[in-house]
């Protein structure tokens, strides 16, 4: 188990974290000089949700691709849902396959939890549940694809049908979360108002 999880997220240099908070300051500034019209209150809190969300995307990329080292063959898999046949198969890698798909899923959450967030502060009436779900399905779909495309071409992993789905469905799902979160604040604050 061990194993899957030192494989899975590989050690990450500080020279690595520099960069991602190098880039997260940048898209803060970015955010925050384009809203100058804004108070900065609100300048603040949209600055703050776009550096979490592309903050994060790059997190993805050097975890997922940058920080990784190169193999001497790529290898595609396209066969959907083999990693839910495998748990099954109630051998003993089936907890490590289990695992997997868990990491899979908990990995791209807080990129839809952060795209709901963003959503949520930019525009002036909530996103309907159904249009977010479908855009966060989208971006983690998209994303996903793109660093499995990375991994292929620039040999730095495995091409897998299942972690592109597995990592939909965690950006669905932190998108969910949110949309459940900013619900529970909305009513606590209609309760306390007197």
């Amino acid at each position: 188990m061990a194993s899957l999880f030192l494989a899975y997220f590989p050690r990450i240099s500080v020279y690595w974290w520099l960069v991602v908070l190098a880039f997260v300051a940048a898209v803060f500034a970015v955010g925050w000089l384009r809203d100058t019209a804004e108070a900065p209150r609100v300048r603040a809190e949209r600055a703050a949700s776009a550096a979490a969300l592309w903050g994060y995307a790059f997190l993805l990329l050097v975890m997922l691709v940058l920080s990784r080292g190169v193999h001497s063959a790529s290898d595609v898999i396209l066969e959907p849902f083999r990693s839910w046949r495998k748990m099954f198969e109630g051998t003993w890698g089936s907890l490590e396959w289990g695992c997997l798909i868990l990491f899979n899923g908990l990995l791209f959450l807080p990129l839809g939890f952060f795209f709901a967030l963003d959503c949520s502060l930019r525009r002036k009436e909530a996103l309907p549940l159904g249009r977010l779900l479908l855009h966060a399905a989208a971006l983690g779909g998209c994303t996903s694809l793109l660093m499995e495309t990375l991994q292929l071409v620039l040999r730095r992993g495995v091409f897998e049908l299942d972690d592109i789905l597995h990592n939909t469905l965690g950006a669905v799902l932190g998108a969910l979360l949110w949309h459940g979160a900013e619900a529970l604040l909305r009513c606590i604050i209609r309760r306390n108002d007197p």
